[in-house]
C-alpha cells in the first residue's frame, strides 16, 4: 500500500511540475538573441553582423509571451532565411527560463550557372544567394581555384541558355529560390546536396553538373576532376535512390580500382543497373 501511495504522490508531483512549467509566465519567451558561426566557431560581432542581428530580431515575428517549451527548433527558419538569403539558420538553443538563441552561418557559393549575361550563384543546397554580372563573376571565379562548380543545360546534346530553353522569366528566381517553379525536372536538384554531405571528398572533386533533355529522357551528368563522367538516367523517378547508388559505385571503384577510374563513364539506367565503360 505504501508503494502505491508513493507512486501516486510521484505522479501528482510530476503533473504539478508540468502544469506549472507550461503555464507559468517564468517560461514565457521574452528574449531573443543571435550568434554567428564560421566553421563551427562562434565569431565576434562586426558592424555588419550587428546590423544583421538587429534585422533578424526586429523583422522576425517571434512569439513573445508563448511558452518556450512549445517553440520548435525550425519554427522561424523560413522567415529568417527569406529575409537573409545569404545566411543559414544552423539551429536554435533554448536558454531557460525565457531566452531563445538563434545560431546563424553564412552560405558559401558552391555552384553557378550563367544566363542573359548574369551569373546565378548557389550554395550546396542549391539555394540562390546572389546574382552578379558574368564578367565580374568570372574574375572572382579565377580566385576560387576550382572549388565552385558549373551547372549547364543541354537539349539534344546542344548547350542551351537556361531562360531560352525553359521559357521562364527572371521573376521566378528571387533570392532564396531555385529551379523549381514551373519546372518539375529541377524539383530533384535539392536532393543533390545529400550526396555532397555523404562524401565531402567526392563533392570537392566534382567539376560540373549538366542537365540534359534528349526527347523525353532527362539525365544528370556529373563531370569529376578525376576524369570520370557519372550519368543518371530518368531523374524524375526515384532520383535520390539512383544517385546514391551511383555514388556508392563510384566510391567502390575509387577504392578498389584506382586505375580504371582515371577516365570513363559510370552510368545507371532506369532499372538501377550500374555500368562502367572506358
Amino acid at each position: 500500500m505504501t508503494k502505491r501511495r508513493l507512486l501516486i504522490v510521484v505522479i501528482i508531483t510530476i503533473v504539478f511540475v508540468l502544469v506549472f512549467s507550461f503555464s507559468s509566465t517564468v517560461f514565457e519567451l521574452k528574449v531573443v538573441d543571435v550568434a554567428f558561426y564560421n566553421n563551427g566557431q562562434m565569431v565576434s560581432y562586426t558592424p555588419e553582423l550587428s546590423a544583421i542581428r538587429q534585422r533578424i530580431i526586429s523583422e522576425t515575428t517571434f512569439d513573445y509571451g508563448s511558452s518556450i517549451f512549445f517553440v520548435s527548433n525550425d519554427k522561424y527558419n523560413g522567415q529568417i532565411e527569406y529575409n537573409e538569403p545569404n545566411l543559414k539558420v544552423l539551429g536554435m538553443e533554448k536558454i531557460f527560463p525565457n531566452k531563445l538563441l538563434i545560431k546563424m552561418g553564412r552560405r558559401d557559393v558552391s555552384f553557378y550557372f550563367v544566363a542573359d549575361g548574369q551569373a546565378y550563384l548557389l550554395d550546396c543546397e542549391f539555394k540562390l544567394i546572389d546574382i552578379q554580372p558574368t564578367q565580374e563573376w568570372q574574375n572572382t571565379l579565377l580566385q576560387k581555384q576550382g572549388k565552385v562548380k558549373g551547372i549547364y543545360f543541354e537539349k539534344n546534346g546542344i548547350r542551351q541558355d537556361y531562360f531560352t530553353f525553359f521559357g521562364l522569366s527572371k521573376n521566378v528566381l528571387d533570392c532564396g529560390q531555385f529551379l523549381t517553379q514551373n519546372n518539375k525536372i529541377f524539383n530533384s536538384t535539392a536532393n543533390l546536396h545529400c550526396f555532397a554531405n555523404l562524401n565531402k571528398e567526392m563533392f570537392d572533386n566534382m567539376n560540373e553538373i549538366i542537365f540534359c533533355l534528349d526527347g523525353q529522357t532527362v539525365k544528370v551528368k556529373i563531370s569529376t576532376f578525376s576524369g570520370v563522367l557519372m550519368e543518371v538516367e530518368d531523374v524524375l523517378e526515384k532520383f535520390d535512390e539512383k544517385f546514391l547508388k551511383l555514388c556508392n559505385a563510384y566510391f567502390t571503384l575509387s577504392e578498389k580500382e584506382k586505375i580504371k577510374t582515371t577516365h570513363g563513364v559510370l552510368r545507371i539506367d532506369a532499372n538501377k543497373n550500374v555500368f562502367w565503360s572506358t
